[in-house]
């Protein structure tokens, strides 16, 4: 039995080894197999791409949304920008690759070496050493890519402003990020070559108007060429903004503003749409879209004129006789006056030791509230204003939406100021009187004007200004919309509006009314007149005054009066007569847009 078992033996050891040797076998032929075709069938392919070709992961910026006015007509667009930027990890020599495209190009030599040598920066990332480069710079690139490693051309978008400086301060301006908010910035996802929304509906819907940047992995030859895209990530367009705006009266209102330093705010009285809202000066931000010069742009910062600051908006301003609006309203209501309440204007009234004069020095005689409206009579608003006390001022000034911020989607809003009766110990009787007629402590802006005007037109609904109509994602699905807001009810009954109504249409339509450079033929216009006062030349004599110290010039209205379609508000700084500057500029607009 031991010598048959001895036998076996062999005979299964055998078996096995042979098994394993043929699987050793199958595998060395797969192996042989996968190699004799890299090598040799595939062996020039991939040989020239370990010599020639390497990886590049290029990041992709996401086109930035556009911005619409309410018709569909374009305010911010993207358009192709091209930029030399360089990879220094693909660069040999960096020294040489310097001073060539240096020599090349005209660029600085030592400016473009301190960029691709600096040691914070990821030397697979590009560096920007160009943008909005030209087409013949593009061409001697091209040209020259063999003695440039590293260095190619790429497109980017880039912000394009069609309208150039038209609705500046409605719409902003895009630009690098300032290294103060970098830090801030990184960690929500953005990247060092990232512009940003600065000011405007850029600034302050930034995030939203970004989109999502992609990337894209290439093959690239020495030349940096590309042969084959490995894979993509593709961008997300960002969200697109549609405004309440009419681009052809910002049009109007912008060419009327033209070479004057002050604001026009127009708005629709049936809903508080935002048709137009102009500054001036103003800048086209089409030249921030491309590097700027520090000191270019410190100038433009630093002019006495104040080209970015949004007067309509931020500018706080004594509202002189638009005030009166105000006072008529809150005297008719508390009952001090009546339609046939009349006060004798003999162009003075002393109180005390004090005169208080009108600007007609001569007097407007016998004048009721509706006259007194039309002809600015200040005499009858001084007594109105000691009949009403501060108290009652205030109150209604505050419920008229003056003093408080109306929420427009604008940085920067100012508050104005409303004087109170806990703002001082005791008020004199002098400084309530310069109250009635607009003049002393209480600021305004011109847009808390121009709301409370289409409130009067449309008979007491103060809304609440609406600028932005909707945002829509890149398909068009709506993501946030904006709706229409009432704001406040004006603090006065309907009788009360028809007087106030009444006179502010006997403003521009009577003779002796103080706007009657505002009027049209063919349509009814209601305005009030006003002229605010810097220093205390209350009638006349403004000859002498300097420039800078001279009057503002305002205008507020509507048309057409029976079914207002539209409420403005002009002011000219140092333009000193509503009546005489403003107003003719009011004409202007109403009669284009309305005809």
């Amino acid at each position: 039995m031991l010598s048959l078992n001895s036998e076996k033996e062999p005979t299964v050891f055998e078996h096995r080894i042979r098994t394993v040797m043929w699987v050793v076998i199958i595998l060395f032929l797969v192996l042989a197999g996968r190699l004799w075709q890299k090598q040799i069938i595939q062996g020039e392919h991939f040989a020239g791409l370990a010599e020639r070709n390497s990886i590049r992961l290029v990041n992709l910026r996401a086109p930035r949304g556009t911005i619409y006015d309410r018709d569909g007509a374009i305010l911010a667009q993207n358009a192709p920008l091209f930029r030399i930027v360089a990879i220094p990890h693909e660069m040999t020599d960096k020294r040489r690759a310097a001073k060539r495209v240096s020599e090349l190009l005209g660029f600085d030599e030592e400016n473009v070496l301190k960029k691709i040598e600096a040691r914070h920066l990821n030397p697979f990332s590009p560096v920007l050493l160009a943008t909005g480069v030209s087409l013949q710079e593009i061409t001697v690139t091209k040209e020259h890519q063999r003695e440039l490693p590293g260095i190619f051309v790429e497109t980017v978008p880039r912000r394009d402003y069609p309208h150039g400086d038209l609705a500046f301060h409605i719409i902003g301006y895009v630009g690098k990020i300032p290294d103060v908010r970098w830090i801030e910035l990184r960690e929500i996802g953005y990247r060092i070559d990232h512009v940003i929304g600065k000011d405007g509906i850029e600034g302050l819907f930034d995030t939203l108007l970004q989109g999502e940047d992609g990337a894209r992995e290439i093959l690239v030859n020495i030349m940096g060429e590309r042969i084959e895209i490995l894979s993509e990530r593709e961008t997300i367009r960002g969200n697109d903004i549609t405004l309440t705006i009419d681009l052809r009266l910002q049009e109007i209102v912008e060419r009327n503003l033209k070479g004057k330093r002050g604001a026009i705010v127009a708005i629709d009285p049936r809903n508080g749409d935002i048709l137009a809202l102009a500054s001036s000066p103003a800048i086209d931000p089409n030249i921030f879209t491309l590097p700027l010069e520090e000191r270019k742009f410190a100038a433009i910062k630093g002019d006495p004129a104040r080209p970015f600051f949004n007067r309509a908006i931020s500018g706080v301003y004594p509202p002189g006789s638009t005030f009166k609006i105000i006072m008529a309203m809150a005297g008719l209501e508390k009952g001090v006056i009546d339609d046939e309440t009349y006060f004798h204007c003999h162009g003075v009234i002393r109180r005390g030791r004090a005169s208080f004069f009108c600007w007609n020095k001569d007097g407007h005689g016998r004048v009721n509230v509706t006259r007194a409206l039309a002809a600015s009579c200040n005499i009858f608003f001084y007594e109105v204003a000691a009949l009403l006390g501060i108290e009652n001022i205030e109150y209604f000034a505050s419920r008229s939406g003056l003093g408080d911020l109306t929420g427009i989607n604008l940085p920067r809003e100012a508050r104005g100021n409303i004087p109170a009766q806990e703002q001082r110990e005791r008020w004199f009787l002098g400084d309530i009187l310069h109250l009635g007629i607009g003049q002393g402590e209480i600021l305004v802006t011109p847009l808390q004007m121009t709301a409370l005007t289409a409130a009067v037109a449309n008979r007491g609904i103060l809304y609440r200004p609406r600028l932005v109509r909707e945002i829509t994602s890149p398909q068009g699905k709506v993501i946030e919309s904006f709706p229409v807001e009432p704001w406040k009810q004006l603090p006065a009954s309907e009788g009360t509006l028809n007087l106030v109504r009444y006179g502010m249409w006997k403003t521009v339509n009577e003779i002796g009314g103080t706007g009657r450079r505002a009027a049209l033929t063919e349509i009814e216009v209601a305005g009030k007149t006003g002229t605010a006062q810097i220093i205390g030349a209350e009638f006349g004599g403004e000859e002498g005054i300097p420039f800078e110290l001279r009057p503002h010039a305002w205008f507020v209205g509507f048309a057409p009066f029976e079914n207002p379609e539209i409420a403005l508000t002009i002011i000219i700084e140092h333009g000193e007569s509503g009546g005489r500057v403003a107003a003719p500029i009011a004409r202007k607009i109403f009669k284009e847009f309305l005809q």
